[in-house]
């Protein structure tokens, strides 16, 4: 369509302010540039369509936001929707790698680049406590609006425990903390908040139609956060009764302490790279890296060398961070040794601070080489190669602080050994929460009084004369009114869950000693900031790749480097990041049994065994008897779950109806699938695993109070949903156990914490 046929472009719409709206920007302005993050995807296009042959999981350049007839944003998006024509356009729907949604149009008679075909998600979202196994990076606006959430259930709650004072009975204490949350008691609370989130869109740079978008979304966060903080805030102390010889200032005191987890519970926790990061380390380290980066940039602009020497300016870099590696080493370990006093005291501190700053050096000089390397082929002029250079450097120096060894350095403060609670052993601790759950058999359920009439005859009956009644005790499953589990089942699961927290403590510290100094004093949060890492890596790598193919986005002299560096970088990612995982796959099976052995009796012995049919496999035996040794005994007890045949095969799954077990090996010897088939095998015939995965897969997946909860996509639902062939339960067990084999045990804490607790209790 020519462009003097276009519709001219409407002014944005002018919002009138409120008490409680933030004043929009002029509706001219334009929008702000970005630099999108995309998703993993091909850099080559596998195939090239209309957009009318389109289909959902298709991965596809596209444009995302505009001012005027001038795109500004280009990423790749994957289509969540099917096309729908309008006119000569194409209506589409998409996903870009942050969980964004855009809506955009193609002309339906040119065809276009599609980069992957049927691809299930982009990216997946972040999870709730007690740590974010599934972090993505997250856009100004998203991050702006989560603390936006926190500040106001923060600012409500402080006003309601303000409320406290002077100390009353329960009847005073209530009416006062009403009174300071009525909407006029509320209303300085708002405006400071709105006030706030203003101001962190000016620091963010988010200008027109982005910011009415994002003021639009702050306010809708606001009155969301308001309801749900003042509801939860006068359901607490509501509830609130006082105890038995309990003063006003003790049930002030208690009603403070209750409302203080509002805030966590409505706006949820604060979404941070890392908690336990020691900030002054980090700056060290960054410190460190750019005192280096500083003086060879000074040298090479004093002496007059080329800058496309990449080799001399890798060796001058190299000897700068050797010559303050020992000062910086000495730094981080007096902060070390001041924040915990214990962890400063270990021998071998030093040494291992000096490994990790070497492994860094190592890392910048091989992407500094590779990037003084493209520059030298890329320009010709030496000052060009110096301004190019110089940079790259800068870039690069900033991403320093997101590298492994950066985050293991910031780490270093946490003690390894972790302390046993109260002292107590963890078959004590263990013996305790199982003395809060049933006997076998009855997890989840309650007991109920039935009446019945007992058996009489015809004569009695016409006689007029009424059958005796009799009651009986009898068990049945605790479901509330939403379907879910009762107040009973939940107890269950409660301890069910604590129990499984005290193994996965004693589980980490073995990791820790096992698999050493690369892994530090959590393995598993180790090998998600790895993970994290690689995926960073890729989304940059192919945001690059995208921007270069564009049409609608004008060259960047610096394109091709950083394209370079990136591909260089990942490849190191990847290779690490396999290595620790097959590492970690191997150390946890030995260390859970390890933990396991210490509170009952695992594996197989004599008559407790699983028995195979003759048709079995020597391969697929031979996995699940691998398998078979981190079961408890008890659950091998079981005669109708002892008997299975186990057969190879290209997928895993579990027959049912014959008991078949079918293993496929997926570079791990086949223990990933026996263990899904075989957890699937033993919850079909004991009745507690069943019942627990069930009670644990609706907590999950529900919120609200029991009785009144609703359907929540959590991001374990979204973890597990592709491969799940037991919708009711998540396949919850059956992939718990997997993941303890195939290394992916990392990603959930809860997950890991409800199978611990089921092999040490049940």
């Amino acid at each position: 369509m020519p462009v003097w046929q276009l519709p001219e472009p409407e002014p944005e719409p002018v919002t009138p302010p409120d008490d409680d709206v933030d004043t929009p920007e002029a509706p001219n302005t334009p929008d702000t540039p970005e630099t999108p993050d995309a998703p993993s995807a091909p850099s080559l296009p596998v195939a090239r369509v209309k957009p009318g042959n389109l289909r959902i999981g298709d991965v596809i350049d596209a444009s995302v936001s505009r001012a005027g007839y001038q795109f500004n944003g280009h990423r790749r998006l994957t289509l969540i929707s099917e096309p729908q024509r309008n006119g000569w356009w194409m209506q589409l729907t998409g996903i870009d790698e942050d969980g964004n949604v855009h809506d955009f149009g193609l002309h339906a008679g040119r065809a276009v680049n599609v980069y992957d075909r049927n691809r299930p998600t982009p990216a997946l979202p972040p999870v709730g406590a007690p740590r974010d196994p599934n972090q993505v990076p997250q856009s100004d606006v998203d991050r702006i609006a989560d603390g936006h959430g926190r500040s106001m259930a923060a600012r409500i709650i402080d006003e309601a425990i303000a409320g406290t004072e002077p100390p009353g009975d329960i009847h005073a204490l209530r009416e006062q903390i009403a009174q300071r949350l009525t909407d006029e008691a509320l209303r300085d609370a708002r405006q400071a908040v709105r006030r706030d989130g203003s101001a962190q869109l000016d620091v963010a740079g988010i200008t027109g139609r982005d910011r009415a978008d994002a003021q639009r979304r702050l306010r809708a966060t606001r009155a969301q956060v308001h309801a749900d903080t003042v509801r939860a805030a006068l359901r607490t102390i509501n509830d609130l009764e006082p105890l038995d010889g309990e003063s006003d200032e003790d049930l002030a005191a208690r009603a403070r302490d209750l409302l203080r987890l509002i805030p966590d519970q409505v706006a949820g926790r604060p979404s941070t790279t890392d908690d336990d990061a020691d900030p002054d380390i980090t700056r060290a380290v960054n410190g460190h890296t750019d005192d280096a980066v500083n003086a060879v940039l000074q040298q090479l602009q004093a002496a007059g060398v080329d800058p496309g020497d990449a080799e001399r300016i890798v060796a001058a870099l190299t000897q700068h961070m050797a010559g303050s590696r020992q000062a910086t080493a000495r730094r981080i370990a007096a902060r070390i040794a001041a924040a915990s006093p214990d962890v400063g005291r270990r021998p071998g501190l030093l040494a291992r601070i000096i490994a990790a700053l070497i492994r860094l050096a190592e890392r910048l000089a091989e992407l500094v080489r590779i990037g003084a390397r493209k520059i030298a082929e890329k320009y010709r002029s030496a000052r060009e190669r110096l301004a190019r250079l110089r940079a790259f450097l800068g870039r690069l120096a900033r991403r320093v602080r997101q590298w492994p060894e950066s985050r293991r350095l910031a780490r270093l403060h946490r003690a390894v050994n972790l302390p046993d609670a109260d002292g107590d052993s963890l078959a004590a601790r263990i013996s305790h929460w199982a003395g809060l759950m049933p006997e076998p058999g009855r997890f989840g359920q309650s007991q109920r009084r039935v009446t019945f009439w007992r058996p009489t005859t015809w004569g009695q009956l016409t006689a007029g004369c009424l059958p005796d009644r009799s009651d009986r005790i009898q068990w049945a499953p605790d479901r509330a009114a939403d379907g879910g589990p009762g107040l009973t089942a939940l107890r269950h699961m409660a301890a069910l869950r604590a129990a499984g927290s005290d193994v996965d403590q004693d589980v980490t510290r073995r990791l820790s000693a096992t698999l050493g100094d690369d892994f530090g004093d959590d393995p598993h949060a180790t090998l998600q900031h790895m993970d994290d890492y690689v995926a960073s890596s890729e989304r940059r790598l192919v945001n690059l790749q995208a921007a270069r193919s564009s049409a609608t986005i004008p060259d960047d002299p610096d394109l091709e480097v950083e394209i370079t560096a990136a591909r260089a970088e990942l490849s190191t990612a990847r290779r690490e990041y396999a290595d620790l995982r097959a590492r970690y796959a191997a150390a946890v099976p030995d260390a859970v049994a390890a933990a396991l052995a210490d509170i009952r009796d695992m594996g197989p012995d004599g008559n407790a065994a699983i028995v195979f049919g003759p048709d079995t496999d020597p391969d697929a035996e031979r996995a699940v008897r691998g398998v078979q040794r981190l079961v408890p005994r008890a659950w091998l007890n079981a005669p109708a779950a002892r008997r299975v045949t186990a057969v190879n095969g290209a997928q895993g799954r579990y027959e049912a109806d014959g008991q078949r077990i079918t293993v496929a090996d997926l570079a791990d010897d086949g223990l990933g699938t026996a263990g899904h088939a075989l957890a699937q095998h033993l919850a079909q015939h004991l009745g507690d695993l069943d019942a627990a995965q069930r009670a644990y897969w609706f907590t999950r997946t529900h919120t609200g109070r029991p009785g009144a909860r609703r359907m929540r996509r959590s991001a374990l639902d979204r973890l597990l949903r592709r491969q799940q062939t037991q919708p009711e339960t998540g396949d919850s067990l059956a992939r718990s156990v997997q993941a303890m084999f195939s290394g992916d045990w990392y990603q959930d804490d809860d997950l890991r914490a409800f199978l611990l607790g089921l092999l040490a209790t049940r």
